[in-house]
């Protein structure tokens, strides 16, 4: 039977689908997704995402999970106790909360999660909130043995920087991102999905 598996999250997460059938092309795998363009974290009431994703969990019964937030989340947020501040240690620890809301919404026998971390992107705001984020992630990630993160800066950013054309295995420059300035486009989502294709065929014996 292939190998179930969800995509979700936000508009960053657009081309990893496609990526990801690419990487895995002739391997038995059946890919859903489910992602939305102006939603994140941040704002619930625009999707509330855990509740989104237990819902997947049910519809779906994915046997890999694989998400992806952060181009939406670079600003305050609404709680029980009013607004924090992007930026704040009240931030980052609702954030982080936020985080491990989603993580425990896919949790699930058998199953596996990949986050795919937030590659650098032209946006100042989205830049000086980016490492907290990750910082949330990484520490809800490394909390939970079937959670696993995968790092995008050193596979579109090797320079440490922003970067529309890379390189490709013949030197040829390939481009790699949308014009925005966020986004990557197919060619540059297969970059960021190399390591998770490669830790999914292992994982899940597809080879």
């Amino acid at each position: 039977d292939p190998v179930r598996i969800l995509v979700s999250g936000d508009s960053l997460m657009g081309w990893i689908g496609p990526a990801i059938t690419k990487g895995l092309d002739g391997k038995p795998i059946d890919v859903t997704e489910d992602w939305q363009v102006g939603s994140g974290l941040a704002r619930p009431d625009v999707i509330n995402w855990p509740a989104r994703l237990a819902q997947d969990m049910k519809t779906y019964d994915p046997e890999v999970v694989v998400i992806g937030f952060g181009g939406n989340d670079a600003q305050d947020m609404s709680t029980d106790n009013g607004r924090v501040v992007v930026g704040t240690p009240e931030w980052e620890e609702e954030y982080q909360r936020r985080v491990a809301q989603v993580l425990n919404a896919v949790e699930g026998p058998g199953r596996t999660v990949y986050w795919v971390g937030l590659p650098i992107t032209t946006r100042s705001n989205i830049q000086a909130a980016a490492p907290a984020m990750a910082k949330a992630v990484k520490t809800e990630v490394s909390a939970r043995p079937w959670a696993h993160y995968i790092n995008t800066l050193k596979t579109l950013s090797p320079n440490g920087k922003y970067e529309t054309y890379l390189p490709n295995a013949s030197g040829e420059q390939v481009k790699v991102r949308e014009d925005d300035g966020v986004h990557p486009n197919l060619a540059g989502a297969e970059r960021m999905v190399s390591p998770l294709v490669a830790a999914l065929a292992e994982e899940r014996k597809l080879t």
